[in-house]
Parts: structure tokens; C-alpha cells; sequence
């Protein structure tokens, strides 16, 4: 209906299904990991439900707590990173983990060999 009454752009359409797609397989994955520790369906369910409610609002947790805590936040917050990867942002946080790759410089392929 999109298409057929509007022009939108449709590589930030396909982007967005494509990170819906890599969360809920992100989300089947770590419920799978959870039920594969508990015997109980009803407990790795419950375990399963809370530990997604606690990503989805752990940005709320992190603005009440302070400045420092509310990056830490944003880094575990499921919903910070679904809205950047459906608005195309591509963000450099982990590079601090890293301090050594700030130095690595890219050699294109035809270089190489020189």
C-alpha cells in the first residue's frame, strides 16, 4: 500500500525488516540459550521474558542513575541499537574497548602486493 500510494525510499525500508530480522533471530537465540539451562519450560520462559524486558527498558534504568551509567545503558539497550541500525547510523563505541585498532591503518587490495 506503501509503494502503491507514496514514493518512499526503500533501502531504509529493507534495512529496518533486516535488522527486525537479525533481533528476532538474536532473540531466539538467547531464549534458546536460557531454556537450554533450566528443565522447566515455564521457568526459561519466565527467565527468558524477563531478561528481554530488562534490555528493552534498561535505558530508563540508566537516565535515572547518572551520566555514567546511562552510557553503559545505552550500550546494553536493545531499542538504541535496533533505532540506529533502522536510521543507518553507524556508531564507533567499542573502539574504546579496543585502544590498539585506532593505529591500524587499511591497505587497499592493489597494495598489497607492493
Amino acid at each position: 500500500m506503501l509503494f502503491v500510494y507514496g514514493h518512499p525510499e526503500w533501502k531504509p525500508i529493507v534495512t529496518a525488516y533486516i535488522g527486525l530480522l537479525l533481533m528476532g533471530g538474536c532473540f531466539i537465540s538467547l531464549g534458546l540459550f536460557i531454556s537450554s539451562l533450566t528443565k522447566n519450560q515455564i521457568v526459561a520462559g519466565m527467565v527468558t521474558f524477563a531478561v528481554f524486558l530488562l534490555l528493552w527498558v534498561i535505558t530508563w534504568i540508566g537516565s535515572a542513575a547518572g551520566p555514567t551509567a546511562e552510557k553503559v545503558t545505552q550500550y546494553l539497550s536493545i531499542v538504541d541499537h535496533f533505532d540506529d541500525f533502522g536510521k543507518g547510523v553507524h556508531r564507533h563505541d567499542a573502539l574504546h574497548l579496543l585502544p590498539e585498532l585506532h593505529h591500524v591503518r587499511v591497505v587497499p587490495d592493489r597494495q598489497v602486493g607492493r
